[in-house]
């Protein structure tokens, strides 16, 4: 092989190697007051509820809460295959993203989120019944909170 075409190779795949390393895969802290949600489109400001969806191709998806996380999951605005991973924000740790999928939801009128639909979520299900037994309501998992969603915002 010719030195040229070696060397056009091997910059070939430091471009591809770039370009797949910077998309991302992980979570990235919100900018609150400055980023906005995907969804509804309005600031992202309440630190215990911010929402991530990464793509499969790396594109970041931001919300407000998790209502609008569910809602846009199921608006079909992006197919459910494309997906790679949802991220919550822990309630009692603002800033640390949790899989949604492995997180404990509270279903609760006295704990109000940014879009009114009373869902918080936490790490753990004893710190989802601390909040519980703080503020009443009901426990979720992920599957039920995006139930409760689509029959709340997506069926009316």
């Amino acid at each position: 092989m010719r030195l040229d075409k070696l060397i056009i190779l091997m910059f070939s795949l430091i471009i591809i190697i770039f370009i797949i390393s910077a998309c991302t895969r992980e979570p990235e802290p919100i900018d609150y007051g400055k980023d906005m949600c995907s969804y509804c489109k309005m600031s992202i400001v309440e630190k215990q509820f911010g929402t991530e969806l990464i793509t499969k191709k790396g594109k970041l998806e931001k919300f407000d809460s998790i209502e609008c996380l569910a809602a846009f999951l199921q608006s079909g605005v992006i197919s459910g295959i494309d997906v790679l991973s949802c991220w919550i924000t822990d309630y009692y740790n603002p800033g640390n993203f949790l899989n949604a999928e492995e997180s404990f939801y509270l279903h609760s009128e006295n704990l109000r989120s940014p879009m009114g639909e009373f869902l918080s979520g936490y790490s753990n299900i004893n710190d989802a019944k601390k909040s519980m037994n703080q503020h009443g309501g009901n426990i979720l998992n992920w599957n039920e909170v995006k139930t409760l969603v689509k029959k709340n915002w997506l069926d009316e």
